[in-house]
């Protein structure tokens, strides 16, 4: 392939990006931060809310880590992995109590699978938020500096999570 060809294929990406709107993708962003902020605050013992926390947290770190200036790419890929591994543990952490209310009357393999299975789902979560933050930072990139860009996905990550976890402290109180 020769050069004139790969930066003509890189323009038309780069064309290809500006155009697709960004506005729909926000909003399954926050609608994904929404759904683990909700998660997170459902959990009945209050002193599990702590968690709540920890996963804002791991949202604030991925979007540093992928808009960072930096001159070593290394760190910012460690931030956002960082961030995802955090925001993992607590989702899975979070919904595997959920899961336990039955605890009593599950078998051992019955307990084994409840245990895969609320992990499995935090983790699918996690990288499904992941993956979109990724994109979403891409995209945004393309249009606005690297403040700008980390300022709009802070906040629609945030937004995100906090009307989530607003909306799972409603649900508890009806």
């Amino acid at each position: 392939m020769t050069r004139s060809s790969k930066r003509h294929r890189d323009r038309q990406r780069v064309d290809r990006l500006k155009s697709q709107s960004t506005g729909g993708l926000a909003l399954i962003c926050g609608i994904c931060y929404g759904l683990a902020g909700l998660l997170l605050t459902r959990l009945p013992d209050l002193a599990w809310l702590g968690l709540w926390p920890l996963g804002l947290l791991a949202a604030w770190l991925q979007v540093w880590g992928l808009t960072r200036p930096s001159p070593s790419k290394f760190q910012g890929i460690f931030l956002d992995q960082l961030g995802t591994g955090l925001l993992t543990v607590v989702l899975a952490a979070g919904l595997n109590y959920l899961g336990s209310a039955q605890i009593d009357n599950v078998s051992f393999l019955g307990l084994i699978l409840q245990i895969l299975a609320c992990s499995g789902l935090g983790l699918m979560l996690a990288v499904l938020c992941n993956r979109l933050t990724v994109l979403l930072a891409d995209r945004l990139r393309i249009r606005f500096s690297d403040d700008q860009t980390r300022a709009l996905l802070t906040t629609v990550l945030g937004l995100g999570f906090i009307l989530g976890g607003l909306a799972g402290l409603l649900l508890k109180l009806i």
